[in-house]
């Protein structure tokens, strides 16, 4: 986090840091809740847990709704154009959205 240049000054850290908490599930904040972004500056490869109890299903709801957060993120959190990034119907996405209580 701290090789991070944070254009957006601390207004972003402080969305970022806000964003972790409301998304953290958990209680703990680790390298997979951080954004793709900052977890690659430093060039090395991440190590990330993957808990295989939870099934197939929760894996890849918890992928997909990392996929649409690092969208969002990348189009400035503008949601048609971040649809349109995921070649996803609007009333899709937006499902999507509220399914993992995304804001």
């Amino acid at each position: 986090m701290e090789s991070y240049a944070y254009p957006g000054n601390i207004r972003e850290l402080e969305n970022l840091i806000e964003r972790i908490i409301v998304l953290d599930k958990t209680g703990k904040i680790g390298v997979g809740d951080l954004p793709e972004i900052i977890r690659g500056i430093s060039g090395e490869p991440l190590a990330e847990t993957i808990d295989f109890e939870n099934g197939l299903n929760n894996l890849v709801e918890d992928y997909e709704k990392n996929l649409i957060i690092q969208a969002l993120e990348k189009n400035k959190f503008n949601k048609f154009q971040t649809a349109k990034m995921l070649n996803m119907n609007r009333s899709t996405f937006m499902s999507k959205l509220k399914k993992y209580d995304i804001k």
